[in-house]
């Protein structure tokens, strides 16, 4: 009983922080360095979930490296434009700290769910496919994200090919919070004007952005928690999470 309601408190703690990252930016995104430095706190409170500083530091970064640059590509494609960037191109500078708070939480969540450490591909290819796979989903909801039955059958394609190679638990996990967290947290911002999407069919935002954002989640933290364990031993730690 102990350890069920110990898991619910950490599932609580990482959805109240991205309840309160939303809120903050809703507030703040007219002032994109002010916000800057009341995201900075984000990642440090879900650093305290894991044992392990090293891994928290690997997670971070591909998070930190890879939403940024996926965002660029979508903004030049004109899928979104944020309202108030600070005079940088195209994104503002506090999406660096909210796309570090994306693995974190969302591994957080999968080893919580799943009570175990997160498994992903060993094969020494899975870095470079996982990364091919996150560039095809860019370049296809660039091209076709304000084609709505389109990107949506592109989504279906890219599930199946999930489904094909990568089913596992985590997987499941993955799709599934990922494509209603993020989009949850997305929708409070956009209501306040921090940013718009091109197409605005479901909460100011295209109707295939929730399996999108799954299937991103999906590329995204296993690509990320492949980094993060890579100079491990092959049988990760069992007892990273501070929730075990």
């Amino acid at each position: 009983m102990l350890q069920m309601k110990t898991r619910i408190a950490t599932l609580t703690s990482v959805g109240l922080l991205a309840l309160a990252f939303s809120f903050a930016v809703s507030v703040f995104w007219a002032s994109p360095y002010i916000l800057t430095l009341v995201a900075l706190p984000f990642p440090f409170f879900l650093s305290l979930l894991f044992r392990n500083k090293k891994r928290v530091l690997r997670l971070a970064l591909v998070g930190m490296i890879v939403g940024p640059i996926v965002e660029i590509a979508c903004v030049f494609g004109g899928l979104w434009t944020y309202s108030d960037t600070g005079e940088l191109p195209a994104i503002p500078l506090w999406i660096l700290p909210g796309w570090t708070c994306f693995p974190l939480s969302l591994v957080v969540i999968a080893e919580t769910v799943t009570k175990r450490p997160f498994r992903t591909p060993r094969s020494i290819l899975t870095p470079y496919w996982l990364i091919g796979a996150i560039l095809l989903q860019t370049v296809l909801f660039v091209s076709l994200g304000n084609q709505t039955i389109t990107a949506l059958v592109a989504a279906a394609v890219l599930t199946f090919g999930v489904a094909l190679f990568m089913l596992r638990k985590e997987t499941l996990v993955l799709l599934i919070v990922g494509g209603i967290l993020g989009p949850l947290v997305e929708s409070l911002p956009i209501l306040a004007g921090a940013w718009s999407y091109r197409t605005s069919e479901i909460l100011g935002m295209p109707v295939y952005m929730p399996w999108a954002y799954g299937l991103f989640a999906v590329f995204v933290v296993t690509l990320a928690a492949y980094v993060a364990d890579a100079s491990r031993s092959s049988k990760p730690d069992t007892n990273d999470l501070k929730v075990r």
